[in-house]
Formats: C-alpha cells, structure tokens, sequence
C-alpha cells in the first residue's frame, strides 16, 4: 500500500525542546525528517548512506562493522532448483563400498548449486530431493541388493535398495523432502552387495541423476 504524501509515518525521537521528530513522505515523494531541530532528510544523518542516487529496488542492511546502514542488493533465491546427470559410465563399482557417483553435466541449475558432483545449498528451507543409479545390465549379478543414496554433508541420509533377480537393468530411486541449511551439500552415492568388483553405473541423464527443487522457507 503506497504511503500517503505529507502524513507521518513514523516517530524517531524528541529533540531537546521536546519535539517529536518524525519521518514524512513529502509531496516529491521523498523521505523527510521533520520536526525538532535535527536534519531534515533520511541521507543526511551521519550513519546512513549520503545519496539514493543508483539505489532504486534496493534495501537498507547494517554494514560489516556494525555501526551505520548501507543500501545493498536483495538476494532471492526461492526458486533454486538444479538436475545434474551421470554423462560417462562409471566402471568397476567395489563390492560392499560406498561410491560417490560422478554427476559431471547439468541439466538446469538456477542458483549455480552443482559443483564438483555435489549441490551446495544457499538458502534454507525444505527440498525436494530425487537421485536415482542405474547399474549396468551385463554387470548385474543376480540375486543381489543394489542401492542409490543421497548424502547429506557426508553422511547417509536416505537409501532405495533393489534386488535384482535376473542379469539385468536395476535402478534404485531416492525420494524425500528434506531440510537443508546455507552450506549443506547433497551427494549422489553407489553401494552394492554383488560380491565382485566389476559393477558398472550406466552415464545417461535418464538412469543415473540427482535433482534438488526449493519448496519453502518453513
């Protein structure tokens, strides 16, 4: 709602003679302080910033060192969101050994997240999280567990197991919503129980990915 011009808006202190200095909006549209013997506009008190030239659409935060107010940019971030895919196979997966899965292409990352095989998250809040590992059919031994999971700053935190029952494709999928904060980081991981060292992940951005969506804050 626009604040009507010439009507005070908010009270800021009393001068020594007892009058109430307050913040108006004057007929320019321009943020005055009126009343009391101090200054009569926002950028002339000595702890903010000198001018609101170039400042358009920005807010006020308090500076580093803690002791005025500066103009600085917003920052939005709440529709990250990020697909990175497995673009080579990736060979000779060890028995009974948790494998971080190389996610070396992108499908879409809209807050440069994904680096390094790992999306690092820049604002909290709940996400939804989908990983999935395809492993290679002629490598598959039957009757054994395959597995894809998702860790959360280097620890599990979420599996999807399969057996497989004949040579042939096995897919386990990771799905949750999870919360994240700033810093924490999603890696995609193998982990198989076929009892030899010569299991092989398919690179396709169909079969082998991890995917990350922002939901909310709270």
């Amino acid at each position: 709602m626009a604040i009507p011009k010439g009507k005070l808006v908010t009270p800021v202190a009393f001068d020594p003679d007892g009058n109430l200095a307050a913040l108006e909006v004057d007929a320019a549209g321009n943020l005055k302080v009126t009343g009391g013997d101090g200054v009569s506009t926002f950028v002339a008190l000595t702890d903010t910033p000198d001018s609101f030239a170039d400042q358009a659409k920005k807010r006020l935060a308090v500076n580093a060192g803690e002791n005025a107010l500066e103009f600085v940019s917003p920052v939005m971030i709440t529709t990250a969101k990020a697909r990175a895919y497995a673009a080579a196979d990736q060979l000779n997966i060890v028995h009974a050994t948790p494998t971080k899965v190389v996610l070396d292409l992108e499908n879409y990352d809209t807050s440069d997240a994904f680096a390094n095989s790992r999306f690092t998250v820049k604002e909290a809040g709940y996400y939804l999280v989908v990983g999935r590992v395809s492993y290679i059919g002629v490598s598959v031994v039957a009757n054994k567990v395959y597995n894809a999971g998702v860790y959360l700053n280097g620890v599990m935190c979420g599996w999807d197991v399969k057996q497989s029952s004949v040579v042939d494709l096995v897919s386990p999928s990771f799905l949750d919503i999870i919360y994240l904060d700033i810093d924490d980081y999603l890696e995609l991981f193998a982990y198989h129980f076929a009892g030899v060292n010569t299991v092989d992940i398919y690179g396709r951005t169909d079969l082998t990915f991890l995917a990350i969506h922002f939901l909310s804050a709270d």
